[in-house]
């Protein structure tokens, strides 16, 4: 068999270390099922493959040699998953190549298959670029069964992977017997469905053969939260979608004197035709900032533009704006832009902002419209990719599961229930299991709900399930042929949905809490958190640090813990309080001659006050000396080890 398209090699740029470096990954296109999938270009891989990478870019099997941009859309860490999307200008490019060499008008993707059906030996198929190596390979193996990694259900399979294997596809049974396009080794993608995401490998002494997975349902789940910033960028681009929505594909061909191949002049266009008239014009929405939208607006109604021929004549008459639209950048045959399309467009509305169509008329010096769309492109090939993306893609968003903060374990007995004297119902008790509620993260779901520790919970209901625990703290699922904890069950709960839990109370009796399963809020996080560069929390991060005296400080975050070795704070139940850090001494404090203050140390006083609990208020605790004497002073403490030090805080004097 041959390559499968769908999955392409993933290639980032990351920053760690004095040189530099980049890791190799796999990744793989989304089909547009309009349901949790709504555009094409848009493609899946591992979080930690595209982690603190300022620039990402794949190569695919059908076009060589050729490494496409991306933008990462958002990393969610707490599942390891990663949304990227190919921008437009580099998609119109890549869906021409594909029309022009295979006849595809669509890019090859992969749908997401059921993932709860997976039993013990079912065939699975891993498609990837293991070890950074080029060429795609693909292995066989069996489903072995489930495990339970960082509070969640993967999968293992026998289906062997390496580095350079995460973020790549692991299929159910491969059926070959279908259609191929010639030259792309591409199968039918009902075929075959996604089964799961390849993600670790269990390795160690006498370990073989253990190859990790994230479940398909798990991303599905996932999707609509790794899929909201995208939406929230369109949203702020709405007002051109708006305008340009008013203006069909339909409208432009006739405006053109063109119409779909097939169709007689004046007849109108079928729902197909115009559903592919709308993906044509919609590729150019992203390409048009706010500005652009209002003169593209106004060039619409420009008398000037026919006055003086600019577009060119057709059949003796000057050709409308409109009418140079649909000829110039949109492909009346094909959902695709033409190629410069885009770039001529920009160009043109640069000297419409002015009215400067002189200038225009200049600039195109007598030549075909066509010909300065090629001008424009940095070489006359065909095959040539636009090297820039002109817009910028928001930073990355980063992505929090919901977090519900129960730590429990089983009653095991029914003992308990009598010590909590649970309710009788029908001659027995109401409650026939459940688990002990032991510790509760603060600002947690459960918190906010009114949750306590001591609480047993008994019952778990959500939109799709009713579970009423064992003792032992589970229920068994039916569907996938497993017994679920309590939190396998929040897992699997779809975000957005209510989740209701029966709880029995000492000296209380029986309560009834609901809580939304959402994300949490920026303030709802624990402070204590590993935090990255490159996305918008990265962004917030990096503006949270100050300078004093050669002493730079900064909240404390989890990645300073194991830097520093603040071993007090390894603990997670110790990682929700607001910390300060001192990050650096710079060699030109005098704290750094005499070791005063040294990195990592913790924050405790500033001028002989307890540091406050915001970084707003410990920035204004800093930027005053002491009331009193004038001083500036600081007491700090690492690993116990406490520390005083004070210095006369230097006025600059006027000149």
């Amino acid at each position: 068999m041959g390559y499968l398209p769908e999955v392409v090699r993933i290639i980032a740029a990351h920053l760690e270390g004095p040189m530099g470096g980049k890791a190799i990954g796999t990744g793989f296109f989304l089909a547009v099922d309009g349901v949790h999938v709504k555009e094409e270009g848009l493609l899946l891989t591992n979080a930690h493959v595209v982690t603190n990478s300022p620039v990402v870019k794949i190569m695919t099997t059908f076009i060589e040699h050729r490494a496409l941009p991306v933008t990462v859309v958002s990393i969610c860490h707490d599942r390891d998953l990663a949304l990227l999307k190919v921008e437009p200008e580099v998609q119109q490019w890549l869906k021409r190549a594909l029309h022009d060499r295979y006849g595809l008008d669509h890019i090859p993707s992969v749908y997401f298959g059921d993932s709860d059906l997976l039993r013990t030996g079912y065939k699975v198929h891993a498609v990837g670029h293991p070890l950074g190596l080029i060429d795609q390979q693909f292995t066989t193996g069996v489903y072995q069964g489930p495990v339970h990694i960082n509070n969640e259900i993967r999968g293992l399979s026998s289906a062997t992977i390496n580095g350079g294997n995460s973020g790549g596809p692991l299929f159910g049974e491969i059926s070959t017997t279908g259609e191929s396009v010639k030259g792309l080794h591409y199968f039918i993608p009902s075929k075959y469905e996604l089964m799961g995401i390849n993600t670790f490998k269990l390795t160690g002494a006498n370990v073989d053969g253990e190859n990790g997975f994230i479940n398909s349902n798990t991303v599905v789940r996932a999707l609509p939260t790794l899929m909201k910033p995208l939406y929230a960028r369109y949203e702020n681009e709405k007002k051109v979608r708006k305008m340009l929505s008013k203006m069909t594909m339909k409208q432009i061909m006739m405006a053109a004197g063109q119409t779909p191949s097939g169709q007689q002049a004046g007849q109108t266009p079928s729902s197909q035709q115009a559903a592919s008239s709308q993906q044509a014009v919609q590729p150019l929405l992203n390409h048009l900032t706010e500005q652009e939208c209002s003169v593209l607006e106004e060039t619409f109604h420009d008398v000037s533009w026919t006055d003086m021929r600019i577009g060119g004549n057709v059949k003796g008459k000057p050709r409308t704006f409109s009418a140079w639209l649909g000829r110039h950048v949109f492909h009346p045959q094909h959902a695709h832009l033409h190629r410069g399309g885009p770039e001529l467009m920009s160009k043109v509305l640069q000297f419409a902002s002015t009215k400067d169509w002189d200038g225009l008329l200049e600039w195109k010096s007598s030549r075909r419209w066509n010909e300065v769309r090629s001008d424009l492109m940095s070489t006359s090939s065909e095959q040539a990719m636009p090297q820039t993306i002109r817009i910028l893609p928001p930073a990355p968003a980063h992505i929090h599961s919901p977090h519900v903060g129960i730590t429990s374990h089983p009653i095991f007995t029914g003992d308990i229930l009598v010590h909590y004297k649970c309710p009788a119902l029908n001659g027995a008790f109401a409650a026939k299991g459940g688990v002990l509620v032991t510790d509760i993260v603060p600002q947690s779901l459960f918190a906010q709900c009114g949750g306590q520790v001591g609480d047993i919970i008994f019952k778990f209901t959500n939109t799709s399930v009713e579970a009423e625990l064992s003792p032992g703290g589970t229920w068994y699922s039916e569907k996938r042929d497993l017994p679920l904890s309590l939190t396998d069950l929040c897992n699997d709960t779809n975000v957005g949905e209510n989740i209701t839990l029966s709880v029995l109370r000492q000296n209380v009796g029986i309560l009834t809490l609901v809580f939304n399963n959402r994300e949490p809020t920026y303030n709802e996080l624990p402070n204590i958190r590993q935090t990255y560069g490159f996305c918008d929390e990265g962004r917030r991060e990096a503006k949270q640090k100050i300078q004093v005296q050669g002493i730079i400080f900064a909240p404390l975050r989890l990645q300073h813990v194991g830097m520093f070795k603040l071993l007090e704070y390894m603990s997670p139940t110790k990682r929700h309080e607001f910390k300060v850090i001192i990050e650096n001494v710079s060699p030109a404090s005098p704290a750094y001659a005499t070791d005063a203050i040294h990195a990592g140390s913790i924050l405790t006083h500033i001028n002989d006050e307890p540091v406050r609990s915001t970084w707003e208020e410990v920035k204004a605790q800093l930027s005053t000396p002491h009331s009193e004497t004038g001083c500036w002073v600081i007491n700090a403490d690492y690993n116990g080890m406490k520390s005083k030090y004070a210095m006369m805080a230097q006025k600059i004097q006027p000149k």
